[in-house]
């Protein structure tokens, strides 16, 4: 494919013009380019054009993320992210299927055969202490004072009347490699991530404000109600809202935290008392750490949420946070031998592929490679044979 058809084809697929067949001829030339390494143009505003395209045409055959109108487009935040960071410091992207050295990718696999994704487990304590391992079968359970039930009506047979408090405080926890669904009192719905936990009360009738706590990663759709407003605690921060649809992410080893709106309005509230608080609207973000005010950005929000769909979506993402996520959701220990953390990845993935392909994908970008020790992934840089 010469200059002039690469740069005719990549608009084509900007502009969604581009058939099936132009797409996959383009997949097929970045591939032979990754292994080249050479894009036939000198133009710089050609060669973000040709990059643009890439991800463009990849997110379509990898992402099922569904687009929100909170957030601003996907080809917009990708470009503005990954074409500069690419032409200026390198950022490798794992989009598509890429000609891979089989071996390597059958010593993965045989390495790792013992690695499955994650699954839905979860486990419910009730305020009397009693604990309740929720089935792998269903995907959520519903909270009422009047019994336990699943998302798809079936009753809960481990419980009995007594055993739920109205004034009680219960959890919900998921274990790393787990994610679950909870249906509030009040109609709201929590996604849990894996490794993440809740703690409410069985109902939040007659009090002031609807408040629960959260350790890890959520994805919250808060009933509306005017008169009691829902409150989320972390370690950090305290995000109050009446009804609307918001991502918080907590984990311990991230550091900051981050609250993701997609759509309504929140307010954001440090720990610190010396900090003002923030109200968001549709499309930002509010990173809070124990040490530093409250920082707002815009975001994609289908990117922050694409975990709730099913995918890992990384953006200019540092190697240690995309090992983080990877190590949480297939409960694998992460090791590190030699300099990757200043290495940034662009790309997407299944959640539910096998952790080899994932591992295999990663390592198709010449940025890292990988080996396993049981349940260990040791994380090195690339390095050709």
């Amino acid at each position: 494919m010469n200059r002039e058809e690469l740069i005719v084809l990549a608009d084509r697929i900007l502009k969604k013009e581009a058939s099936e067949a132009e797409i996959s001829a383009y997949n097929a030339w970045y591939n032979s380019f990754q292994e080249s390494g050479e894009i036939p143009v000198t133009d710089e505003a050609d060669k973000k054009k040709i990059l643009y395209a890439r991800i463009a045409s990849s997110i379509d055959d990898e992402v099922s993320v569904k687009r929100l109108s909170a957030g601003r487009s996907k080809i917009g935040i990708w470009a503005a992210a990954a074409a500069v960071a690419f032409l200026a410091i390198g950022i490798y992207f794992f989009n598509a299927p890429l000609n891979s050295d089989k071996s390597k990718t059958a010593d993965l696999a045989a390495s790792t055969g013992s690695i499955k994704p994650g699954r839905n487990t979860a486990k419910l304590t009730l305020a009397n202490g009693k604990s309740i391992d929720l089935s792998e079968s269903k995907t959520g359970v519903v909270i009422d004072v009047a019994g336990l039930k699943y998302n798809d009506e079936t009753v809960i047979a481990a419980t009995q009347a007594n055993d739920i408090k109205k004034d009680g405080l219960m959890s919900i926890a998921t274990p790393r490699g787990g994610t679950y669904q909870v249906i509030l009192s009040d109609g709201s719905k929590v996604w849990l991530n894996a490794a993440s936990s809740i703690q409410f009360p069985a109902s939040f009738t007659g009090q002031e404000q609807r408040r629960i706590t959260l350790v890890g990663e959520a994805y919250f759709e808060i009933a509306k109600h005017k008169s009691q407003k829902f409150v989320v605690n972390t370690r950090n921060q305290e995000v109050a809202v009446l009804g609307t649809h918001f991502n918080i992410n907590s984990y311990l080893e991230e550091g900051n935290e981050k609250t993701t709106l997609l759509e309504g309005s929140v307010r954001v509230s440090s720990v610190r008392a010396d900090v003002k608080d923030v109200r968001l609207v549709p499309g930002q973000q509010a990173t809070v750490s124990a040490a530093s005010k409250i920082e707002v950005a815009e975001v994609d929000v289908n990117d922050v949420i694409a975990w709730k769909e099913g995918k890992f979506v990384f953006v200019e993402e540092n190697v240690p946070s995309i090992m983080n996520k990877i190590a949480r959701w297939y409960d694998v220990e992460i090791a590190y031998e030699g300099d990757v953390r200043r290495k940034a990845l662009a790309g997407s993935v299944s959640r539910f592929k096998n952790v080899s392909e994932v591992l295999e994908m990663l390592s198709a970008t010449k940025a890292v490679q990988f080996r396993i020790e049981g349940r260990k992934v040791i994380v090195m840089p690339f390095k050709d044979k």
